[in-house]
C-alpha cells in the first residue's frame, strides 16, 4: 500500500473512531491537595502525554504514571483563584501510519499569529518521505493546531525553512492544512486552508476539495485564511463559521466534537497554451483526531464533597449512595469503614464528575455501625455515619455474586468465556457501561435458578461491537450486585 492509499484508508478509520468513544480519556481532576498540586486522572493503557498551562501561560508537559491497570495520573501545579487548561495527547499505529489522538489546545483570544507554544503539536514527521514530488520546500516537517471559539488554527514546518509559492510561471506551490469531518469523510468532502497557488485562479483562502474529471483536484473557495510565514513557519487560521456554513460539512459541533486534520502540499504546474493545471502531490504529514473539549478548572476555594442517599441493604450487603462536588473534584479518598475496622472502596458506575455520579461496594459482613469517609483532596474529610436501626435479624447474606472472565479481553481470542458463581433464583443480568454511566446494552437478560452459570460472549451488545477501550460490568440478581471493570483490547 502505498503513502497516499494508506493515508486515505487511515482517515476512513479514524472516522469510525469518535462513534465508538465520545471522549477516550474520560479526564477529571481532585482538588488542590496539601503539596499544591492537583491530581488529573485519566483511562488508557497507552502512553499519553498530559499537557497543562497555568493562568493562560504556555503548555507545559507533565509527568504522568500509571497508578493501576487502565488509569493513569499526573500532578499539576494549581493555585485558588487561577485558571488552569489542561489536554491530553497519544499517538497509535494503524495500517503501518501514526494517528495523533488529542484535545486540541484552546486559545482564549482570535489573536493572529498565535504563540507556539499555545498550540500543540501533532507530530514529526520524517525527511525525504515525499508522495510524487520531492522539493525542501514541500517536505514537511512538523505540524501544530490550536482553536479558539471562532477560528481554527494550524502551523507548518518545513525543510528549507521558507515557503515559496511561486516556482516559475507556469509553476506553484500551495501548502494546506486539510480539514476533515468524521461525519462526512466516508461521503469523500474535504476542506482545506490553502496557503500559494495560483494567482487569481487559486489564491489563498479556505476551501472545499473534490474531484473533478480525470482525477484533478477541484477547489470551491468558502472563506478566506490568515497567513504569514515567520520564524522559518507558515501560520494559518479560518474562521470555523465557514466551515459550518457549508451544507456538506455536517453538523458543528458534531456528535462526536472532532475533526481530522492533515498537513500536506502540492505542486502545481499550469499549461500556457490550453492553462490547465496539473497537480502533483509534494507530501503530507501528522494526521490527527482532535478532541474540542474545552477542560478548565478554576476554583476560588474548595467545598466540601455531598453525599446523599446512603443506603445499606441489611439483607444483601449492596450499600449504595450518590456523591457530588460543586467544583467537579474526584474524591481521592473513598471508603467505608465497619466498627471493626475492615475498609470496604466504593466504585462509581461514572467518571463524570460535572454531576452527581452513584456509588456502590459489596459490604459483608454487614456490621451493626460504619462509616463513610470521603475527601476530595486528601485534607478535608467529610464523614457520614451509619447504624443498622432494625431489631430483626438480617438473615442469611447470600453468596457474592462473582465473574471470572480474562482481562484484558483481546479481540484476537473472542468469544470470552464468562464464568459465573454465587447465583441465585430470579432474573440475572450482565449489563455493560461506560465510563459516562452510559447503558450500553445486556449480555445476559434471564431467568437464572442454577448458582453457577458459564457463557461465552464475542463483544457485540444491540448486534454492534464494542471498540478498544474500558468498560464497566454490572451483574445483578435480586438484592446482590457485582461491578467490576475490563478492558477490551485488539
Amino acid at each position: 500500500m502505498n503513502r497516499l492509499a494508506a493515508l486515505i484508508a487511515l482517515l476512513l478509520l479514524a472516522s469510525l473512531l469518535p462513534a465508538q468513544l465520545i471522549d477516550p480519556f474520560f479526564m477529571r481532576h481532585s482538588s488542590r491537595c496539601a503539596d499544591g498540586n492537583i491530581r488529573l486522572r485519566w483511562e488508557g493503557l497507552d502512553a499519553i502525554e498530559c499537557y497543562y498551562s497555568n493562568a493562560g501561560a504556555d503548555w507545559q508537559q507533565a509527568t504522568s504514571e500509571q497508578i493501576s491497570t487502565g488509569t493513569q495520573q499526573a500532578l499539576i501545579p494549581f493555585q485558588f483563584g487561577q485558571q488552569l487548561k489542561y489536554r491530553l495527547r497519544m499517538q497509535v499505529e494503524e495500517l503501518g501510519q501514526s494517528l495523533t489522538m488529542m484535545h486540541a489546545p484552546r486559545l482564549d483570544s482570535d489573536a493572529f499569529p498565535p504563540a507556539l507554544g499555545q498550540l500543540g503539536l501533532i507530530s514529526s514527521d520524517a525527511v525525504g518521505d515525499s508522495v510524487t514530488i520531492y522539493a525542501p520546500m514541500l517536505d514537511l516537517t512538523d505540524t501544530w493546531l490550536g482553536a479558539s471559539e471562532n477560528k481554527l488554527y494550524a502551523t507548518l514546518a518545513n525543510v528549507s525553512g521558507s515557503f515559496p509559492t511561486m516556482n516559475s510561471l507556469t509553476s506553484y506551490n500551495i501548502y494546506m492544512m486539510m480539514i476533515f469531518n468524521p461525519e462526512t469523510v466516508a461521503d469523500s468532502v474535504a476542506y482545506a486552508m490553502v496557503y500559494g497557488g495560483i494567482p487569481l485562479l487559486l489564491p489563498s483562502g479556505l476551501y472545499k476539495l473534490g474531484i473533478g474529471e480525470g482525477m484533478v483536484p477541484e477547489f470551491a473557495q468558502l472563506g478566506t485564511v490568515q497567513s504569514t510565514v515567520s520564524g522559518s513557519k507558515l501560520w494559518l487560521a479560518c474562521n470555523i463559521q465557514d466551515l459550518a456554513n457549508d451544507p456538506d460539512f455536517g453538523g458543528w459541533p458534531s456528535a462526536s466534537g472532532t475533526l481530522l486534520f492533515v498537513g500536506a502540499t502540492m505542486r502545481v504546474t499550469v499549461d500556457l497554451g490550453s492553462g490547465t493545471p496539473e497537480f502533483g502531490f509534494g507530501d503530507y504529514a501528522g494526521t490527527a483526531l482532535a478532541y474540542f473539549d474545552d477542560h478548565r478548572y478554576l476554583a476560588m476555594a474548595n467545598s466540601l464533597p455531598q453525599i446523599s442517599n446512603l443506603s445499606l441493604n441489611q439483607h444483601s450487603g449492596l450499600l449504595t449512595f450518590d456523591y457530588l462536588d460543586a467544583e467537579g473534584d474526584f474524591p481521592l479518598t473513598m471508603e467505608f469503614v465497619d466498627a471493626g475496622g475492615n475498609s470496604f472502596s466504593p466504585q462509581p458506575l461514572s467518571l463524570d464528575y460535572s454531576q452527581s455520579v452513584s456509588y456502590s461496594a459489596l459490604i459483608s459482613p454487614i456490621p451493626k455501625q460504619g462509616e463513610l469517609r470521603v475527601s476530595d483532596n486528601d485534607i478535608d474529610l467529610v464523614t457520614i455515619p451509619w447504624e443498622w436501626v432494625s431489631n430483626s435479624d438480617p438473615g442469611t447474606v447470600p453468596a457474592a455474586l462473582n465473574c471470572r472472565m480474562p482481562n484484558p479481553l483481546r479481540s484476537s481470542e473472542a468469544p470470552w468465556r464468562l464464568s459465573l458463581d454465587g447465583l441465585g433464583k430470579g432474573l440475572l443480568k450482565l449489563e455493560v457501561f461506560n465510563l459516562r454511566g452510559q447503558n450500553l446494552g445486556s449480555i445476559v437478560s434471564r431467568e437464572c435458578n442454577s448458582p453457577r452459570l458459564e457463557l461465552t460472549w464475542d463483544g457485540r451488545l444491540n448486534g454492534r461491537r464494542l471498540g478498544s477501550g474500558l468498560y464497566l460490568l454490572r451483574i445483578s440478581q435480586g438484592n446482590s450486585l457485582r461491578e467490576q471493570r475490563f478492558i477490551i483490547q485488539k
